[in-house]
């Protein structure tokens, strides 16, 4: 069995969005909606695109990968390499 294709191994931060559904209070709506959420994600990089990344988490020596995550560009804050030990 051969490994995927070697993807190299990144930590990105970046920007979520957020939503909220179902009826509120104006004030409460307002605090919900401020401020960003900044998330960080660890993964293999399945694909490097100019408006998109996408990362996976696990991979088998199958060559299958699981779980992949999209992030847009424009939410990314930065992209950090890491080593596999």
């Amino acid at each position: 069995m051969a490994w995927p294709p070697t993807m190299k191994l990144v930590k990105v931060e970046w920007i979520d969005s957020n939503g909220t559904n179902g009826w509120h209070q104006y004030t409460d709506m307002l605090a919900t909606v401020q401020g960003s959420l900044l998330c960080k994600s660890v993964g293999w990089l399945l694909l490097d695109a100019p408006d998109r990344i996408a990362l996976v988490p696990n991979q088998a020596e199958t060559g299958s990968v699981d779980d992949a995550t999209t992030i847009p560009r424009v939410a990314i804050v930065s992209i950090t390499e890491l080593v596999e030990p």
